[in-house]
């Protein structure tokens, strides 16, 4: 069989959430940037480590998430808007 290799510049990733009064709460991301290491993160501040790991990257990435944009993509423009951090441009696909 034939090694399987990510495209590039391509972010990989899911969250894992639970709900605490009601509302739903990032606790752990999982994610690959390239072909690199799967990196996992936990507790409280993992969406903003990520994001952080988002804003830190020198060229633009596609993200991919496993669940699809329309859950995961929630949360980093929620966070990007409670920072003020101006979203350009996003595309939410079904596939």
């Amino acid at each position: 069989h034939k090694e399987y290799t990510a495209e590039e510049n391509v972010v990989y990733a899911d969250f894992e959430t639970f709900t605490i009064e009601g509302k739903l709460v990032v606790y752990a991301v999982g994610y690959q940037v390239n072909d690199d290491p799967i990196q996992i993160l936990y507790g409280e501040h993992a969406l903003s480590k990520f994001i952080e790991m988002l804003l830190s990257l020198k060229k633009k990435h596609k993200l991919i998430f496993y669940n699809r944009s329309r859950f995961d993509l929630f949360f980093i423009r929620k966070y990007l808007e409670d920072k003020s951090i101006e979203i350009k441009k996003y595309l939410l696909s079904d596939g």
